[in-house]
């Protein structure tokens, strides 16, 4: 049986938030192995994941990289670098240009 109208997106609503979850448990579990302070996260709603399981609830804008797309400086212990992007914002080398940003800051 195929579902359809409200049901469908409440399928899609919950698959999406499935993979934020995911994404950020994943992302947790290898800065806690690697050590490392620094990240770029892609989607608006992977983002807020994130942030949410390493317990993050405010950042500062340390940098513009692009308009609309700075790096933050998380404002929990540790404190942590981030380059969070949502939506359709940046060129097409953006991800390019925050790695190498985050490297050098």
């Amino acid at each position: 049986m195929t579902k359809t109208g409200a049901g469908a997106v409440r399928i899609c609503l919950e698959i999406s938030r499935l993979v934020s979850e995911t994404l950020a448990e994943v992302t947790a579990r290898a800065l806690a192995d690697t050590g490392q302070n620094r990240l770029v996260v892609a989607s608006g709603e992977t983002s807020a994941a994130v942030c949410a399981r390493l317990g993050i609830n405010g950042m500062r804008v340390w940098q513009e990289i692009e308009p609309g797309l700075p790096s933050c400086v998380s404002l929990n212990d540790p404190a942590r670098m981030l380059v969070l992007k949502s939506g359709s914002f940046g060129k097409p080398d953006f991800f390019e240009r925050a790695l190498e940003h985050l490297k050098e800051s």
